[in-house]
């Protein structure tokens, strides 16, 4: 497959190429160390302007968020591993335990925890969701809200209140964290007050995914379909910022100086 990374300019139509290259699949990416890291089938992969090269062999990786600046956090098969991208050093930080979950949509919350979404293995050979966000520690998983079921809903206590399979999420700070409700059409916030922040529940027409915050900016940009869109935090001014017309987004990632770079899989010949 041939993918490229790019970045779109704010007011042009015109796009700068940053890399293409050939690879099987690549499924997340982010931006830590000045480095671009992504996922493929079995390993973590850094994105240069030359093409893409192995850095560590994981066992089915699933997505990467950005940690402290020298550090990532990889979910995969087997739980979660911390990786130093100074000298390239991994080490698991939470294991699968004996339900063997399947980590998504993970982000940063403190100085050792993680919000995860993630899909439980209910009967041992079948994936079932279970629509809740979980926080992780060293030696615990704790949930921090959904009550499993799909259909929207908004509850006076966050714990209860309802999430269709969420795929994004970003921790603000200690009072509000955002969330991709991908099934429901819409980013929520939750905390000190459960709100809208883009979309409908109803009839909506975004797909709202991985989420990403421009914390200078306050502003939330997120994949939808094969759009990339930005969105203030208060829910003002959703606009579209780029559509990929000749490939297939597959992630995107921020950088330190607020620009976004998005991985696309290219339909035709490079």
């Amino acid at each position: 497959m041939k993918f490229r990374l790019i970045h779109k300019k704010t007011g042009v139509k015109s796009i700068d190429t940053f890399s293409e290259f050939e690879h099987s699949n690549i499924k997340d990416l982010c931006f830590a160390n000045d480095k671009f890291l992504c996922l493929s089938d079995n390993s973590l992969l850094e994105i240069t302007s030359d093409g893409c090269k192995d850095l560590l062999s994981i066992d089915n990786p699933i997505s990467i968020c950005s940690g402290s600046a020298n550090c990532v956090y990889v979910v995969y098969n087997g739980g979660v591993k911390s990786f130093n991208c100074l000298n390239n050093y991994a080490i698991d930080i939470m294991g699968a335990k004996e339900c063997k979950p399947i980590f998504t949509s993970l982000s940063k919350m403190g100085l050792h925890d993680i919000c995860i979404h993630y899909f439980k293995n209910i009967t041992g050979l079948s994936v079932s969701p279970i629509h809740k966000f979980y926080k992780i520690r060293k030696t615990a998983i704790d949930k921090i809200f959904g009550n499993g079921m799909p259909e929207y809903s908004v509850a006076s206590d966050l714990r209860y209140s309802s999430l269709c399979n969420p795929q994004g999420i970003i921790v603000y700070d200690e009072n509000t964290i955002f969330v991709s409700d991908t099934g429901n059409g819409c980013i929520r916030s939750f905390g000190k007050k459960h709100r809208i922040i883009t979309g409908n529940p109803i009839g909506s027409s975004i797909i709202p995914k991985k989420l990403l915050l421009d914390r200078k900016r306050n502003v939330l940009y997120y994949l939808s379909k094969n759009y990339l869109r930005s969105v203030l935090i208060d829910g003002s001014n959703d606009v579209l910022l780029y559509e990929s017309k000749d490939a297939n987004i597959k992630s995107m990632a921020l950088k330190d100086d607020g620009k976004v770079y998005i991985l696309e899989m290219l339909e035709g010949e490079l």
